[in-house]
C-alpha cells in the first residue's frame, strides 16, 4: 500500500490581488504510490481564509482508496 508522506511548502505564490487560479509542473510518485492528495492554504493580509483544505486528489485509475470526485481530464 501507500505511505502517508507530508511535504511542507512544495509552492508558494504571494500576488497584490487574489487569484482564481494557480498553475505549477508536478511529477507523479512511482505506481502503487496510491492517491496523492493536494492541500492549500490562504490568507488575506493577516487574515487566515483557510489551512491544509483538499483542493485536489488524484489517484490512479481504479484506485478503490479514492475519496473525492476525480476531475474531468
Amino acid at each position: 500500500g501507500g505511505q502517508n508522506l507530508m511535504c511542507s511548502i512544495v509552492h508558494s505564490q504571494v500576488s497584490p490581488k487574489p487569484l482564481r487560479t494557480l498553475t505549477f509542473v508536478w511529477s507523479a510518485p512511482p505506481t502503487g504510490t496510491g492517491c496523492v492528495n493536494f492541500l492549500a492554504t490562504a490568507t488575506h493580509g493577516q487574515q487566515l481564509l483557510f489551512k491544509d483544505t483538499t483542493v485536489l486528489q488524484l489517484c490512479e485509475q481504479g484506485d478503490v482508496n479514492a475519496s473525492l470526485p476525480r476531475p474531468a481530464l
